[in-house]
């Protein structure tokens, strides 16, 4: 009895397929996350339906609208957790000043802040000490190194919590990939050196 196996099945990987997927070994996906919209990583179905569930968009779309004159054009890349300490959803939100990207007179990318109690009903906080534009009190919340420019930024929960100063951490654009740490959720430290 001979088995002969194809030059792509060999041990080793072709492209993203490893030669197990064809051996009916077990697959090695290690401490990866698996989305699970079809049956590549399902070995069994035994009394197993799928069911997709619907999605009800929410009547007062958007839930976040520009109200503030500190944003004065489009805002994205929100970043939202639920903070379990302060039992608060928190938003973190890129603000884009068309009028400061053609002037070059202070940033035209910059963060701002929300929050909720029911990830519906959104305030923007008018924060003591957060000065911008004129306005002595307001949600923004990080304009990046040197006040050039801070877009895209991803919140979260440091998972490592032995240092409150660090409980927070935020990657953001600005003048590279950057890495800053808080420890409220508002005042950053961002480090020096960008990562990338």
């Amino acid at each position: 009895f001979c088995l002969l196996v194809p030059a792509w099945a060999q041990p080793g990987r072709f492209g993203s397929v490893h030669a197990t997927d064809f051996l009916g070994e077990p697959l090695r996906i290690g401490n990866q996350i698996q989305l699970l919209v079809d049956d590549y990583a399902v070995e069994d179905r035994w009394k197993v339906t799928r069911e997709t569930g619907s999605v009800l968009k929410h009547l007062r779309n958007p839930v976040l609208v520009q109200d503030k004159p500190w944003e004065e054009g489009a805002g994205g890349h929100p970043a939202v957790i639920y903070d379990d300490k302060l039992k608060k959803f928190r938003m973190y939100y890129t603000c884009f000043s068309l009028s400061s990207y053609f002037s070059k007179q202070g940033p035209s990318y910059y963060m701002a802040y929300a929050e909720s109690d029911d990830g519906f009903n959104w305030v923007k906080p008018a924060l003591e000490g957060f000065p911008f534009r004129g306005y002595e009190r307001t949600n923004v919340i990080n304009t990046g190194p040197g006040g050039k420019r801070a877009s895209a930024g991803q919140v979260m929960i440091n998972p490592d919590q032995s240092d409150p100063k660090r409980r927070y951490m935020m990657v953001y654009v600005g003048s590279g990939l950057r890495l800053a740490y808080s420890a409220d959720g508002l005042h950053w430290d961002t480090l020096h050196e960008p990562l990338l």
